[in-house]
């Protein structure tokens, strides 16, 4: 510790009057209570001196105990019997790995043959799961024909393209500006479209026309010519400057960038007449995303067109041809000039749809766009030739549509459920994270899904059965299992109305709802309104101006255009929602403040049909009286099931009814295996349920039996034979009699005689491969009961070759290096302990020192001091003299329940008493034990009760144990780092604290004393000099 040197603030000056060194008189007066400061502040020093000498053997001694008595390294454990029992296992084998562990045994193990793998049981789809991109045009019904459903589609084509071109505004004003002013021509965006598709001359020439005059009719003289893939404004006088301002796609049409233009005389730039085509964008193999322009000039003419002519015009089948081959040469060519052939797109012959495709199938592509132009292409924005594990299920091409948005299965008895929105990844989690015991995988370059057993081996199975939807079948292809078909959404009419003469006072907001088409696809629709501030003012007040606006946003909203369109409007003093397609289900979502509810919408309001609809709101459904089921038109859907489900007719008993209240339909299963066909309308009385339940409206309901079309392999064990014993695994890797097994290959290196069967040993007999014995002629050999004799596991094969050899031996490397590091690091704390105990005690010649002194001297010169004022300070110690005797006869003293000590085994102590108790190895007596008996040597290390190590770990607890409650000698000395405030140095180190304390108050007060002393004593004097003085001069002098 530092001794800090002693100071005081001086009260006085050091005889300004008498003369006198007041400070050294004052110093030398309290030198006697410094010299006992001084003493005290030494003595604590020592004790802090002998506290870390004290704190760094318990730590050595702790490290000792770490290294070489703790399990948590067990290949230096003394304590442990696997220590001395670890053994090694040597094997060449390509067919299996092997290790052994403590409890195999020595010697040599065979693995004769290999002749099955444990497997896992795992199903794979066997057709990619991704189904074709194609384009989907129209609103046409399933039964329509080809050609209606053709002409559909170019009309959705034609409507699409028109309404492209509505909505494109852009504008390019061109301006010269000279002594005569300013002259402005704006190119519409109708004047623009016509550059579409065109060349740089034919554009060229086309702008000259468009801008011989300004837009008041005026010469504006501008002549526009093309050279070098570049057009240039050129202006008709001298000293005349070109602007152009426009908007965003004007910029890119002429290449400005981001900015308008001014230029002197002319005005050069690039013109880009794509950007007035319809483009979409597409995304190969997650890389860059590239523009993909249409040149559909063929189709221009056709916007102009009106309903009737347009129909007229479509009537044409060829016309119809044409209108979607167009479409398909200008997808096709702006694919091929993009991408150079890798994505192809085709046409379907029957249908006339386009379908896209790769060159390479493992290749993927993704298509996005504005609705605008993917209506044209008759695909949804984000859509891919393979699925992405982040789609949701319903943005899914599947290869087998899904039907519905709503999915039960289950997979070994464990159930799930799952909607539309889930996605793939959250789908894969679910199942994955399950107690079905299996993983779902997705190999995107097969585009395959796998279900696999998370344990192998014949107890491993996969049984999967559909409950709700077709999700499986989707996933994976056909699935075992009850066929069901189910109706589609049954709607009570094709509107949803709202309240009568609802108040309006709306600032807009969400106007949200629901809509399951016919398909079973649900999408939730969500548009926003504001009030037109010129129309509407702050606020709609006007019921036709919130529709109108409502209208206007759905038309933009995707999803409402995918469901067919929905319409906003009024009947009899109601708003209204109506579905563009029939059977569409709207769900209103109008929570309280909402402007749905503003407009008189109930939250939930459907016009789907629920379990208490009376049958006589089902369109399509004639039901007599009486009739088979003794229903009426007020008979509820519910009581339509309960019916069937309970009628005696013996053509029901073989089909389950239900109703699904989440989508709104009737369903029926076939409880029985096989194809079958139900005809409901052969009921009495009752006609058109055949349709409201899935069916043909003649023919009836038909069920196509299931049968699982999956690539399917089955768990299986693994069979081998170890040193003539044939066992059975669930799994590749075991451990069998103390070695652990890791099989890789299948190897059966077993003789066969002529006819095939496994050849015994001794000749005699032959194993086939049911496992029945064989004589030389091939016949059966009967036991002494006259049965066929089939092998008992005791066979011994003949080989040609056995699967490997394993040596296995015990590690006795270990066990030799691990005793020589512990003599070692047991040495090194000998030596210590004896080296303090006897080393001279030069300590008492130096003394610790001052902070004065400190500052008189080098840093190494302190060094060197301190070291010298340490050494001898545990001297003859009495705790260090009883842990060194401790430890010595603690390694020495034989075990009782062992017939050796450690003497036997080539460890002795020095003699030399310079050595201090420390331990001499003969190596080659130590390795001779270690080889010839390690059991007697773990015996001597382990016992439990006195063994070495067990004896000298309790040593070093008695030693150095950092426990508060029953610390070891050391630490109840010199405590620990963490916490001290109990050992017996802290208590001495408090006591001289405190007299110090004490010291120092005196010290202080005596310095005060003598300086107030010596002050009075400097004006007494001070004060005889003024006397004096005054005296003089009254004397005359």
């Amino acid at each position: 510790m530092a001794i800090n040197s002693l100071s005081a603030s001086s009260y006085g000056l050091s005889g300004l009057v008498s003369g006198m060194d007041t400070e050294t008189m004052v110093e030398k007066m309290l030198s006697g209570t410094k010299s006992k400061i001084v003493a005290q502040q030494q003595k604590k020093a020592q004790l802090e001196y002998k506290q870390q000498l004290y704190r760094d053997l318990a730590t050595q001694l702790r490290n000792l105990q770490t290294n070489f008595f703790s399990f948590s390294n067990p290949t230096t454990n003394l304590l442990s019997d696997a220590f001395f029992s670890k053994m090694s296992a040597v094997t060449e084998s390509k067919y299996f790995h092997a290790t052994a562990t403590s409890n195999a045994a020595t010697g040599t193990s065979r693995v004769d043959f290999i002749s099955q793998l444990a497997k896992a049981a795992k199903k794979t789809g066997t057709k990619k799961a991704s189904g074709e991109l194609r384009s989907s045009h129209g609103s046409a019904k399933s039964t329509d024909s080809e050609e209606v459903k053709k002409k559909s589609a170019a009309e959705d084509i034609v409507e699409a393209i028109k309404k492209f071109d509505e909505n494109l505004k852009t504008e390019i004003k061109i301006s010269v500006d000279g002594s005569g002013g300013t002259k402005t021509r704006t190119l519409k965006a109708e004047e623009l479209k016509a550059l579409a598709g065109m060349t740089d001359s034919q554009a060229a020439a086309e702008l000259t026309k468009l801008l011989a005059k300004d837009d008041s009719g005026a010469d504006l003289g501008i002549k526009v010519k093309s050279a070098n893939g570049k057009l240039t404004f050129n202006t008709s006088g001298s000293g005349q400057t070109i602007m152009i301002d426009t908007d965003t796609t004007g910029k890119a049409l002429l290449g400005l960038g981001s900015t308008n233009v001014k230029g002197s005389g002319s005005y050069t730039t690039k013109i880009d007449t794509r950007q007035l085509q319809p483009g979409f964008q597409v995304q190969l193999d997650g890389g860059e995303r590239k523009t993909v322009y249409l040149d559909l000039s063929d189709l221009s003419e056709l916007g102009a067109l009106s309903e009737s002519d347009l129909n007229t015009y479509l009537s044409n089948s060829d016309n119809v041809e044409k209108v979607q081959k167009s479409l398909f040469d200008a997808v096709q060519s702006g694919m091929e000039k993009t991408f150079g052939g890798a994505i192809q797109v085709t046409r379907d012959a029957a249908t006339g749809e386009m379908l896209f495709s790769t060159k390479d199938t493992s290749r993927s592509f993704t298509i996005t766009g504005t609705s605008g132009v993917m209506d044209i292409l008759g695909i949804k924005t984000g859509s891919s030739n393979k699925m992405t594990t982040g789609m949701r299920l319903d943005q899914i091409n599947f290869a087998t549509a899904l039907k519905g948005n709503d999915f039960e299965f289950s997979i070994n008895g464990e159930d799930f459920h799952v909607t539309g929105d889930t996605t793939l990844t959250d789908l894969m989690v679910q199942i994955n994270n399950s107690e079905a015991g299996v993983k779902l995988t997705y190999n995107e370059n097969t585009d395959k899904f796998s279900l696999e057993s998370t344990v192998s081996g014949e107890g491993s199975q996969i049984e999967m059965k559909q409950i709700r939807g077709n999700l499986l079948t989707a996933l994976f292809g056909d699935i075992k299992g009850n066929t069901s078909v189910a109706g589609q959404t049954l709607t009570t009419s094709k509107t949803v109305e709202g309240a009568k003469n609802i108040p309006l006072d709306s600032t807009g907001g969400k106007v949200q709802f629901d809509i399951i088409t016919a398909d079973g696809r649900r999408r939730s629709v969500s548009v926003s309104v504001s009030p037109d501030k010129e129309k509407d003012g702050e606020k709609f007040t006007n019921k036709e101006r919130i529709v109108e606006a409502i209208n206007a946003a759905l038309e933009k909203n995707e999803e409402a255009q995918m469901a067919g369109g929905i319409k906003f409007g009024f009947n009899g003093g109601k708003i209204t929602i109506t579905a563009g397609h029939e059977g569409a289900a709207i769900i209103a979502k109008a929570g309280p403040g909402t402007v749905m509810a503003q407009l008189g919408f109930e939250n939930g309001q459907s016009n789907i049909a629920q379990a208490t609809t009376k049958l006589g709101k089902i369109g399509g459904l004639t039901i007599a009286s009486p009739n088979s089921l003794g229903l009426t038109g007020t008979s509820t859907i519910q009581d339509l099931v309960d019916e069937l489900n309970a009628s005696t007719d013996p053509t029901l008993k073989s089909y389950k009814f239900d109703w699904d209240a989440n989508e709104g339909r009737l369903i029926v299963e076939n409880r029985a295996d096989g194809d079958a066909a139900l005809n409901l309308d052969t009921l009495t009385g009752i006609k058109g349920l055949n349709e409201l339940f899935g069916g043909d409206k003649s023919s009836g309901i038909t069920f196509k039996a299931q049968t699982e079309t999956l690539n399917t392999v089955k768990g299986q064990n693994s069979i081998l034979s170890i040193n003539g014993n044939q066992i059975e695994r669930s799994s590749n890797d075991f451990t069998y009699e103390g070695v652990n097994y890791s099989l890789t290959q299948v190897f059966d290196g077993r003789q066969k005689d002529a006819n095939g069967n496994f050849k015994l040993a001794d000749g005699e007999f032959s194993i086939d491969k049911d496992g029945y014995y064989r004589d030389e002629d091939n016949n059966l050999v009967n036991d002494d009961d006259g049965n066929p004799r089939m092998k008992d596991g005791s066979e011994i094969y003949a080989y040609d070759e056995v699967a490997g050899e394993i040596d296995i031996t015990r590690d006795t490397d270990q066990i030799y290096d691990g005793i020589v590091k512990f003599v070692d690091e047991y040495n090194k704390i000998m030596e210590k302990i004896h080296s303090l105990l006897v080393e001279d005690p030069d300590y008492k010649d130096y003394l610790p020192l001052t902070d004065e002194q400190k500052a008189e001297m080098s840093d190494r010169e302190v060094e060197l001091w301190e070291e010298k004022a340490k050494t001898g300070l545990l001297r003859g110690d009495s705790a260090l003299n009883a842990i060194w005797s401790d430890l010595r006869s603690t390694i020495y003293s034989k075990p009782s329940g062992s017939d050796i000590g450690i003497y036997n085994i080539g460890i002795t102590t020095n003699s030399s008493t310079e050595w201090g108790g420390q331990l001499v190895i003969d190596h080659s007596k130590l390795k001779e034990m270690i080889n010839s008996d390690p059991e007697a040597i773990r015996q001597l290390f382990t016992d439990s009760v006195d063994g070495v190590a067990t004896s000298l770990n309790n040593a070093i607890n008695r030693a150095a144990r950092s426990s508060s409650a029953n610390p070891g000698r050391l630490v109840a000395l010199a405590g620990s780092s963490k916490s001290d405030t109990s050992s017996s140095l802290y208590k001495q180190m408090k006591s001289i604290d405190d007299n110090l304390l004490t010291l120092q108050d005196r010290y202080d007060s005596e310095y005060q004393r003598y300086w107030s002393q010596f002050n009075a004593m400097e004006q007494y004097i001070q004060q005889m000099n003024q006397q004096a003085s005054w005296l003089a001069q009254q004397l005359g002098g």
